[in-house]
């Protein structure tokens, strides 16, 4: 018996050559292609829109918070009086033995 051989050059077990089945028609909902990609359409404006607005207001947020840091950097005064608080290791670093 004789093998065949499919277009992809495989082997067909079975039977003769696997066709390949025409690709039904899509479900159009009861209306035309047209509407429905108006449809479509409008959805994805919508969504675009909204994806905008948020990316507006998240951008506004950043900007409001970024010149509130930059105002509180600029009135903060640098005071060479003012040092950190000493804490115990401080006093371990300058007394490496452990004695006072």
């Amino acid at each position: 018996m004789r093998r065949k051989i499919h277009a992809t050059g495989r082997r067909v077990a079975g039977h003769g050559v696997h066709q390949m089945s025409k690709p039904s028609k899509l479900p159009t909902l009861g209306g035309d292609p047209t509407r429905l990609e108006s449809i479509m359409d409008k959805t994805s404006r919508a969504a675009r829109d909204i994806v905008d607005e948020q990316n507006a207001e998240r951008d506004r947020k950043t900007e409001r918070l970024r010149e509130a840091r930059r105002q509180r950097q600029a009135d903060a005064t640098y005071d060479p009086e003012i040092r950190a608080p000493e804490t115990a290791l401080d006093d371990a670093e300058a007394d490496p033995d452990g004695k006072d």
